[in-house]
């Protein structure tokens, strides 16, 4: 990997990172609106702050493609090559990504009900997105794998955009209502974060034409996701049956153990970001 192609990736990484969680917390802030109090205006203009700071990353991400193509940095102000990825799935890609938090974003002044209608189309741009890049954009059996995919990352970014509020919520609510609101959030997650491995199971199988994972540089990759999502699963879980009713009965040390919980969530789903990232980057799974 060349010193260019690390910087490409490590912003790619960075930009996705950021779109999801100010995306994924937009949804958790319309779902949980009327139950925060104290910290709802704070989470509010964090994610307004985040998602301007997404739409920056990701207007630069539209014109970095030409620099990987051509090799070199140079490719950002070639003419022609920008010209031919903006007419190509790439640039749909990337519009749709922007559009999808611009209409986030003006949607921050407007009232609730409207607010959540406008937030909904936003996230589904987002999440439609990730279908025009990547490996199931170019398989044969698209029609399936689509709405998997846009099933995945619906779940996906519903969990990953709820723990940094979730931390502030710990952090600035009263131990009572913050406990209410993990363990609602937690029992929205139980029927819901399986969906993230199941589609990510049989979005890989279908891939792979099988279920050999460990033949190639991308199996072995993929394992090491399904391998931190099952840690993150355990994690979710002791949040759900101890972590979270500590809280709500306001034992000693139960915010501070929640807290620390939660960033361990944050650092594995950021390996998992990054695999997916190094996964659609650099390899493609083989076929038999």
């Amino acid at each position: 990997m060349s010193v260019l192609e690390f910087v490409l990736i490590f912003f790619k990484f960075i930009t996705l990172s950021v779109a999801l969680l100010s995306a994924g917390g937009i949804v958790f802030y319309n779902i949980f609106y009327l139950e925060l109090v104290k910290s709802r205006q704070f989470i509010n203009n964090a994610l307004f702050t985040a998602i301007i700071f997404a739409i920056i990353l990701s207007l630069i991400y539209l014109f970095l493609d030409a620099a990987r193509f051509s090799g070199s940095i140079d490719g950002i102000i070639d003419y022609g090559l920008q010209k031919m990825i903006l007419q190509s799935h790439l640039s749909v890609a990337r519009l749709l990504l922007i559009l999808g938090l611009l209409i986030i974003v003006f949607s921050h002044k407007i009232a609730s009900a409207n607010r959540v209608i406008l937030t909904t189309i936003g996230v589904s741009l987002v999440v439609i997105s990730f279908t025009y890049t990547g490996h199931t954009s170019e398989n044969p059996f698209r029609i399936i794998l689509a709405p998997l995919l846009i099933m995945h990352l619906f779940v996906v970014i519903f969990w990953f955009g709820a723990l940094i509020p979730l931390y502030f919520i710990i952090k600035i609510e009263t131990n009572q209502r913050a406990g209410l609101i993990v363990n609602d959030f937690s029992k929205k997650a139980t029927f819901l974060v399986p969906l993230i491995f199941i589609a990510g199971i049989i979005l890989s199988i279908i891939l792979m034409e099988g279920i050999n994972f460990l033949r190639d540089p991308y199996g072995q990759i993929l394992l090491l996701k399904i391998t931190v999502f099952s840690i993150l699963m355990l994690i979710a879980a002791l949040n759900k049956l101890r972590l979270g009713p500590d809280l709500e009965l306001g034992k000693p040390n139960a915010a501070r153990n929640l807290q620390r919980a939660i960033i361990f969530e944050i650092l594995f789903i950021f390996v998992i970001v990054g695999a997916t990232t190094i996964l659609t980057g650099f390899f493609s799974p083989e076929t038999t």
